[in-house]
């Protein structure tokens, strides 16, 4: 499904990559599929990528960046993105 450019399929596998749930663990894979689903709009992914920014986890830290996805995500109404 995320070969497909489903955004639900990318945020999950992100998940799944940042977990190492069924998946070696890699924060590096997991922030791609999170930016390939967060760039089009995902709320969720928009916090969870915010979140490997704030942390350096597969992102270089960048607070800036991790304060403006969790913006985004807040606007759509996710409750995670007014972190």
């Amino acid at each position: 499904a995320a070969d497909q450019g489903h955004l639900d399929a990318h945020y999950c596998l992100g998940v799944c990559y940042r977990d190492g749930k069924g998946v070696p663990q890699d924060d590096r894979e997991a922030a791609s599929h999170f930016s390939r689903a967060a760039n089009k709009g995902h709320a969720d992914a928009q916090v969870a990528l915010g979140l490997c920014f704030s942390n350096g986890r597969g992102k270089p830290r960048d607070g800036d960046e991790a304060a403006r996805l969790f913006r985004r995500a807040a606007e759509q109404g996710n409750p995670r993105g007014q972190y």
